[in-house]
């Protein structure tokens, strides 16, 4: 009798060939992607919140096993997503979207530092020896010091 080679029993390579040639399977892949996603997304943001399942089911107006179906990452229960963004939002949050794309560029352009609250001391390197630097004053004529730092001459080199 011939054996029938299951997905779970093919080789993870030949899966990988099938996902990036076969658009059937790179489909199939990617909505079983989605469901497993959305399912991650939403019970995360609901156990995040401390909520209960009856809990979320009673603020969307579904029933708890609606909820139960949403969260178990199964294609035939993929949710569509105002009921997604409706489940977020009872748990006191935001969906939004974005692709990898936007994402990526959205982290290049960031700033490399968060912006500090007023009066949060600044990281500042060490004066050198001799080296001016600014001192807060009364008058601002000549707010100008010279640090007084020994250095080391072997160590620095010279």
């Amino acid at each position: 009798m011939a054996s029938r080679e299951t997905l779970s029993d093919a080789p993870l390579s030949a899966l990988a060939t099938d996902i990036n040639t076969d658009p059937k399977a790179r489909a199939a892949w990617i909505e079983v992607a989605a469901a497993r996603m959305a399912a991650r997304l939403l019970r995360d943001a609901r156990e995040r919140k401390g909520l209960s399942q009856a809990a979320v089911a009673r603020a969307l107006g579904v029933s708890q096993a609606r909820i139960s179906q949403v969260e178990s990452g199964r294609v035939d229960d993929i949710p569509p997503l105002d009921l997604m963004m409706r489940f977020i939002d009872a748990c006191g949050d935001e969906l939004r979207l974005a692709t990898a794309a936007t994402l990526r560029e959205t982290a290049r352009t960031a700033s490399p530092r968060p912006a500090q609250p007023v009066g949060t001391p600044i990281p500042m390197r060490a004066p050198a020896y001799g080296e001016r630097v600014a001192q807060p004053s009364e008058d601002d004529d000549d707010n100008v010091a010279t640090a007084a730092v020994p250095v080391r001459r072997d160590y620095a080199g010279d």
